[in-house]
């Protein structure tokens, strides 16, 4: 089976927000973030109290902004994170490296493995790299094992029946069980 598609940076970008954000490593790296940036906004506060010269309580009232730092934090770094990794993945996209990797692809499955043909070039991957295939609302996205893949959109299959049998050919030829 072949098939033909066309690679847009909104595709590009959302296969590697898609990964990043489902990667164990990422997720420690935001969460280390997090509890970084709380028990910073923490400390201000902790140090009025312990050099307070009034009742814990009064003084406590007298600094409550301050107090709200810390909880007014997570939200904020929510939204400014997942800002910031769309902000650098899309500076990343339109880099030299990357541009190969839009345009006109061709996805072939054979017998050993899959067969892909882009722009820069062609490439062939055994069935055993492929580690996981997620379906998106948009995307058909194949992962291997060296943190790459072949994002592929669903416009470029005729109808579901096509999409749906293309992704159950993938999985049983990587031997992958939902």
């Amino acid at each position: 089976m072949i098939i033909d598609y066309e690679v847009t940076a909104d595709d590009l970008l959302a296969f590697n927000e898609y990964y990043l954000t489902h990667s164990a490593v990422y997720r420690r790296q935001w969460i280390r973030g997090l509890v970084i940036s709380v028990l910073v906004l923490s400390l201000l506060p902790i140090l009025v109290l312990v050099r307070r010269d009034k009742p814990f309580m009064e003084a406590a009232v007298d600094i409550w902004p301050l107090l709200l730092g810390p909880i007014i934090m997570v939200p904020i770094y929510f939204a400014i994170s997942k800002r910031g990794l769309r902000r650098n993945l899309r500076r990343f996209i339109v880099t030299k490296e990357v541009a190969g990797a839009l345009g006109p692809h061709s996805l072939m499955l054979q017998e050993d493995g899959l067969s892909s043909r882009d722009p820069t070039g062609e490439q062939r991957v055994k069935w055993s790299a492929v580690q996981s295939v997620t379906l998106t609302e948009d995307r058909l996205m194949i992962f291997l094992n060296n943190a790459t893949g072949f994002v592929i959109p669903r416009r470029a299959f005729a109808d579901r029946q096509q999409l749906e049998a293309f992704v159950a050919e993938v999985r049983q030829k990587a031997g992958i069980t939902l």
